[in-house]
């Protein structure tokens, strides 16, 4: 299926394409700056960062929208589906993914004690 763009800018491509044997139309964007959302990371990393007053929250960290594309089209892990979030948590506990967090902390999954 070749692929013609809609709209290139900084930030992301988005794509069109039609599909003559089934009839499909597929519209696919494509992320492209990453940068900006791994600067914010590196900013504020920390060992308490993203820790709210009470304990009870933390924000873990941001990741950029191409590589939770490129995570669902290369491996399946699909970061919007709570069912994956074992998968996501492991990434961001790996040491290539360090710049991701903001929290310094082990992410990992815990397990129901009941």
């Amino acid at each position: 299926m070749d692929m013609r763009i809609l709209e290139d800018t900084p930030e992301k491509r988005e794509l069109f394409g039609y599909d003559e044997m089934t009839g499909e139309s597929v519209i696919r964007t494509e992320w492209k700056n990453a940068g900006a959302v791994l600067d914010r990371n590196k900013a504020v990393q920390g060992k308490d960062a993203g820790k709210s007053k009470s304990g009870e929250f933390h924000f873990v960290g941001s990741i950029p929208l191409g590589l939770v594309q490129k995570w669902k089209e290369e491996e399946g892990i699909d970061a919007f589906n709570p069912d994956h979030w074992p998968a996501i948590a492991r990434k961001l506990d790996s040491n290539e993914y360090t710049s991701l967090r903001i929290n310094t902390g082990r992410i990992g999954i815990k397990k129901k004690m009941w």
